[in-house]
């Protein structure tokens, strides 16, 4: 959808801070894109720029640490400008366009995912000393009190959507349950969204990993949650695949016991946003159905 932008004073002020009030701004519109508002925009010249915004400044943050972090991969946007909000905008990264498709379960095979596998093995090997937000802030020495310091607020933020019931159930296993957490990986660097939907593909190759908004210093098992709740459970064609590619650089970490844990938890992470986003009902209504599902079948087990 392009955007006049004279139309949109908001935008066009964002527009002349990046240098670009004279280009084409198109608002990306796909599944994938239910968060932040980000364009795809073609200056005089012909050259494409993408421009994320962003509702929150240390989803800022940590995009730009994780593209910087990374910038040396070849599949990394390039960051080119940075624009701190003000009264009138959001904050922005100006980045790199790659040019390819959005990943899906069904592209997500063989050497696509054996690059993405091997890739984010590269990204784990970034270790540090503690679990803390990436600026170092929020600092714990154990996984546990990490996770709990972050995941704990999902349950009151889900108080308005889902039945008491249903919490409290969620709760019990929650508890029951933390101390799979001592025996995690290591701090390290994670994505948090690891996902296809998060990958562009060009000519049957991984060329770009996009979405750092999310990323931490947390545990490596974090970023298998994304695959094993929402694409593998379709299609795990890929799935040996991008082990094969993570073995290249790295052991796989030990996942599966404490995965419904994970699971569990970003299921009622992705309930509360679609609710607060009224999204529920909309395009993403068939992933509110699925988490939906899964928390009760989490419950009965």
């Amino acid at each position: 959808m392009h955007i006049h932008l004279d139309n949109d004073k908001a935008l066009l002020h964002l527009a002349k801070r990046c240098g670009l009030e004279r280009a084409l701004w198109t608002l990306i519109d796909h599944d994938d894109a239910i968060v932040s508002p980000v364009y795809k925009v073609q200056d005089v010249d012909g050259i494409c720029y993408i421009v994320k915004t962003f509702h929150h400044a240390p989803h800022a943050q940590r995009e730009l640490y994780g593209l910087q972090t990374f910038a040396a991969s070849g599949l990394v946007p390039k960051v080119f400008k940075v624009i701190p909000a003000d009264e009138c905008v959001l904050a922005a990264i100006v980045m790199e366009y790659i040019p390819g498709v959005i990943g899906t379960k069904e592209t997500f095979v063989g050497s696509v995912a054996y690059q993405a596998g091997k890739f984010l093995a590269q990204v784990h090997m970034h270790t540090k000393e503690v679990y803390s937000e990436v600026d170092g802030t929020d600092a714990f020495v154990h996984a546990r009190d990490y996770f709990v310091h972050k995941h704990e607020k999902y349950f009151d933020e889900c108080k308005p959507y889902l039945s008491a019931g249903l919490l409290e159930r969620c709760k019990q296993y929650y508890r029951t349950h933390l101390y799979l957490l001592d025996s995690v990986s290591s701090a390290c660097m994670v994505h948090r969204d690891f996902r296809p939907g998060n990958m562009i593909i060009r000519d049957e190759s991984l060329v770009g990993v996009i979405d750092w908004a999310a990323c931490k210093i947390g545990f490596a098992q974090e970023d298998f949650v994304a695959l094993e709740h929402t694409y593998w459970p379709f299609n795990d064609a890929g799935k040996k695949s991008f082990l094969d590619g993570y073995k290249t650089v790295s052991c796989v970490p030990e996942y599966q016991e404490v995965m419904p844990l994970l699971r569990m938890m970003r299921a009622l992470n992705i309930q509360a946003f679609l609710f607060k986003k009224s999204l529920h009902t909309g395009k993403a209504a068939w992933l509110y159905e699925y988490n939906n599902e899964y928390l009760h079948s989490i419950i009965s087990e």
